[in-house]
């Protein structure tokens, strides 16, 4: 995300509503006072997702150039250990059954929450694990 698209989505907060904290972000956006981050969720083995966090080069932030790529601890999908697992656990199953349902019509909610247990879920998987 660049600079000039941060800044858009910002606008388009305070267009929609104009709250004190949104005005200061533009503020400190606009003065080059932000460090840019890239968070990416990928799945790790059957029943874990782990977050890494990648620093994006930000020229006139030269203090943070020592921040280093790190990676949170995994999370287990079944056991979420903190209410901060918990939110992580269900923004990522809440995307994993919106695609479900988008590509996989016709299957119950109770069908869903089971394939949901296991991160590796193959089309020719769903049948086999539902016994279809």
């Amino acid at each position: 995300m660049s600079k000039d698209w941060v800044l858009r989505t910002v606008d388009k907060l305070i267009n929609k509503m104009d709250a004190p904290t949104y005005r200061t972000f533009h503020r400190l956006i606009s003065h080059d006072q932000y460090r840019a981050r890239l968070f990416r969720m990928k799945p790790v083995g059957k029943e874990s997702i782990q977050i890494s966090i990648y620093k994006i080069k930000n020229k006139s932030l030269k203090a943070f150039d020592k921040v280093r790529d790190s990676q949170l601890r995994p999370i287990n999908i079944n056991a979420p250990e903190s209410s901060f697992e918990i939110g992580i656990v269900k923004a990522y199953n809440d995307c994993r059954r919106k695609y479900l349902r988008k590509y996989m019509d016709g299957l119950s909610d109770g069908e869903i929450d089971v394939l949901l247990r296991d991160n590796y879920l193959h089309e020719r998987d769903v049948k086999k694990l539902l016994h279809y």
